[in-house]
């Protein structure tokens, strides 16, 4: 299998996962070269606070989604609903993805 383009896959991921559709992504992290897995969802502004982030992260080549097992883990750990929504946002490195199903289908 040939390799794509950051661009393209970031395209591709946005497209399969429109709607707020959650998705399985797992990924080698930058920080340590451990691998993770995530359900998530790209496009939810809920807890958004307005500011943006401080740089822009598709010219990175990370993908920011909404770790949806973290939102719940955090609020059912007693976090106030608006604290954990903001807690649960992640960048994921486009290049390490190693798999990713958007509605049981292979991304």
């Amino acid at each position: 299998m040939s390799k794509i383009s950051t661009k393209l896959a970031h395209d591709r991921i946005t497209q399969a996962a429109k709607g707020g559709r959650p998705f399985y992504v797992k990924f080698t992290k930058k920080s340590d070269g451990s691998e993770r897995e995530m359900i998530c969802q790209i496009g939810n502004s809920d807890f958004v606070t307005g500011k943006g982030p401080a740089y822009d992260a598709r010219e990175k080549g990370l993908l920011t989604v909404f770790d949806l097992e973290a939102f719940i883990n955090a609020f059912r750990g007693g976090k106030e609903w608006e604290e954990a929504g903001k807690a649960a946002y992640r960048s994921i490195p486009i290049d390490n993805i190693i798999d990713m199903k958007v509605g049981g289908l292979d991304i």
